[in-house]
């Protein structure tokens, strides 16, 4: 069955450029035009699309507003928006209303990419076989209530910094977290920052919602004994991760938005292996078993005793909480990014690189530091060569921040 993509914009010419560019791709795809957010609701009250791509700014109903409708009245229609602005704020707000954004000028092979990897991952997370592990669990988190009353309160006509300090305050441990973080030596401050208000300035809202979700979830099985699996050490590694693939974003010079959602995809990436430990405990020590008496890597392991890895688990509990698609995409394929059609620097990138970099940190001589940096997925991106500076650069942040404590 072909998959249906609505085109709107308000520029008749946008939009037959956009029909000649993509002709060649009328046997995969059904494409449809609006041009303007009124006439794109009436079709898609009347017809099926899977995706919804918008300009942001068009006169009458801008694309923030139409892709809020579609939100409500369509929930399960994938909505992209194209825009122009490399505000991080603008991209932020936009990140809200839409699953994923797309830069502008953007180059038609860079959208079909996009387009490409996001029926990839809805393909991934709408598997049965993960359908059947997510139907069996007992216990699937729930999104913290922290991170619920800061969106409430992003949200309110009356938001306010003093406000989120409010919130966040009424939670030591988060409080803890949160400067702890921003003292650490990937965010580079070169005195110790001991105010809630401008630790939270200094990490952005974004980083400080994802930091609840990352720190509750783990606090709740904190404590939790299963043998073979460390609780602490997980949120040590995701939070190391994290760091790490911030470093590579910035050393690739990437944009604020791509920074911090590496950042935030790092924080998260594993916490789909929590999930499925606390759900199949008996399950998840025969891939502890399978683990030290092979050699595969973990992934392999779960792939081999539950049929699919933790990677999936991730990526659906972070897409059924709202995460935008960079940051699902990252969590979906961290360990095998070849599965992904972007050939350009994103999210995953990073915290690929990253997770194989932090592992190694720590693998004391353990066959995890056996592992590289797939050189077929750096080439495609003309990446190659990058591995050893990034290596580098975090190297040398870890070493600039214990010269600073």
């Amino acid at each position: 069955m072909k998959k249906r993509i609505l085109f709107v914009d308000d520029e008749k010419k946008i939009l037959k450029g956009i029909e000649r560019a993509l002709d060649d791709m009328q046997n995969e795809w059904h494409i449809e035009f609006a041009a303007s957010g009124k006439e794109a609701l009436d079709i898609l009250g009347s017809k099926t699309f899977d995706i919804v791509i918008t300009d942001m700014r068009m006169p009458g109903m801008d694309g923030d507003q139409l892709l809020s409708e579609v939100k409500e009245r369509f929930p399960r229609i994938i909505r992209i928006v194209l825009t122009g602005t490399t505000e991080r704020d603008m991209v932020l707000k936009l990140v809200k209303t839409g699953h994923q954004y797309i830069a502008k000028p953007c180059n038609f092979e860079t959208l079909k990419s996009k387009i490409d990897s996001i029926f990839t991952l809805r393909d991934v997370l709408e598997s049965n076989e993960l359908r059947e592990i997510i139907c069996g669990m007992q216990i699937i988190p729930s999104i913290p209530e922290i991170h619920t009353q800061l969106i409430e309160e992003l949200e309110s006509p009356n938001a306010s910094l003093k406000n989120i300090v409010k919130i966040i305050s009424q939670d030591v441990g988060i409080t803890t977290k949160i400067l702890h973080l921003v003292n650490s030596p990937y965010f580079g401050i070169s005195r110790y920052i001991s105010s809630q208000e401008e630790a939270i300035k200094l990490l952005g809202l974004e980083v400080v919602k994802a930091l609840t979700i990352t720190a509750k979830v783990f606090a709740k099985y904190d404590g939790t004994s299963l043998p073979g699996f460390s609780i602490k050490k997980l949120y040590g590694h995701c939070i190391s991760t994290a760091g790490m693939a911030k470093v590579i974003a910035e050393k690739e010079e990437q944009e604020e938005a791509v920074i911090t959602h590496s950042f935030i995809a790092g924080m998260l990436h594993d916490l789909g292996k929590l999930v499925l430990a606390v759900n199949f405990p008996e399950k998840y020590k025969k891939v502890i078993d399978l683990l030290e008496s092979e050699e595969i890597e973990l992934w392999q392991a779960e792939k081999e005793v539950f049929g699919n890895t933790h990677t999936e688990v991730g990526a659906y509990l972070m897409s059924i909480w709202g995460m935008t698609n960079p940051i699902i995409e990252a969590i979906a394929f961290h360990h095998c990014p070849e599965k992904c059609p972007h050939d350009t620097f994103s999210p995953l990138t990073a915290v690929y690189a990253g997770n194989i970099l932090e592992n190694d940190k720590n693998s004391n001589g353990k066959k995890e530091a056996k592992r590289k940096i797939s050189l077929n997925y750096l080439s495609r991106l003309g990446l190659a060569d990058k591995p050893a500076q990034w290596a580098k650069a975090c190297k040398e942040t870890m070493k600039e921040g214990s010269n600073n404590e």
